[in-house]
Order: structure tokens, then C-alpha cells, then sequence
């Protein structure tokens, strides 16, 4: 996986996500089988020298069998604190990414990844991982939802 030391000397892993929205404007959830056992959107560690939004779309597939027909959108890139891993470190730098489907589909969850799985509007949002909180709340990211 990509990582690097910050200005401060501490590790940083870096990790990819897909906020993937349906044409009602919904989000797609799934409930994680691992820690923090929350929901969450398709998302993991970026591998060494692999491109952001190629990993995003190549984590899109794995943990949804959503094949991204067309480019992402980038959505956000930096730094989020509190975002401990099974690695771990608390600190992960985050390329996330806007997938629009074009029709309602039936993701198909890997298991070892989630459980349950739905499409929720804005304001139905269960408790999700501190990442995607922290994405949802950025004004830049709601612009775009």
C-alpha cells in the first residue's frame, strides 16, 4: 500500500474512495464486516506507484461489481486524522471521487467487504465511518451531492 511520513514524522497511508450516487440523488452504503463495523462507501488503501483515480474505480469493482463507465469526479484530496486502520495508523491522505449511475442497480457486495447494503438521501444517513462523515461534511463534497 502507498504511504509516506508527513511533516511531523508520522506514517500516513493512502486511501481511495467512491461516493457512488443513483439518479433520485441517493448514496450508496454498505455495512462493513470489519472494524469500525459501520457504513461505509466503496473505498481502500492505494497501492504503490497506482494511479488515485484507478485505484478508486479498481475499488469501485472489487467491492461493489460496479464497472465506472465513465471517469470519476474528483471530489476531495487530503489529509484525515482519525481514520485508524487495521495497519495501524490513525492517519490516512484520501482521494475520493463522485460516480454518478445512470439507473438504479443492484450493487453485489463482496462479503469478506459488507453485509447489508442501500441507497439513502442526504438526510437519511446512518452512522457511517469517520472518513465519509468527514467527506459529507465538507462544503466542497455537498455542492456536488
Amino acid at each position: 500500500m502507498a504511504q509516506f511520513f508527513n511533516d511531523d514524522g508520522e506514517l500516513v497511508h493512502e486511501s481511495v474512495g467512491v461516493i457512488v450516487q443513483n439518479p433520485q440523488r441517493e448514496i450508496l452504503l454498505f455495512k462493513r464486516v470489519k472494524y469500525p463495523f459501520l457504513w461505509t462507501i466503496p473505498a481502500g488503501h492505494r497501492d504503490i506507484g497506482e494511479d488515485p483515480r484507478l485505484a478508486a474505480t479498481r475499488e469501485l469493482g472489487e467491492e461493489t461489481a460496479i464497472v465506472a463507465e465513465d471517469e470519476l469526479q474528483e471530489l476531495f484530496v487530503g489529509e484525515i486524522r482519525g481514520d485508524s486502520c487495521v495497519g495501524g495508523v490513525d492517519i490516512h491522505f484520501w482521494y475520493a471521487y463522485l460516480y454518478h449511475v445512470k439507473e438504479d442497480i443492484v450493487p453485489v457486495i463482496e462479503a469478506e467487504e459488507g453485509t447489508q447494503w442501500g441507497w439513502f438521501a442526504p438526510q437519511d444517513i446512518p452512522l457511517v465511518t469517520l472518513p465519509v462523515r468527514y467527506l459529507l461534511s465538507q462544503t466542497s463534497v455537498r455542492k456536488l451531492l
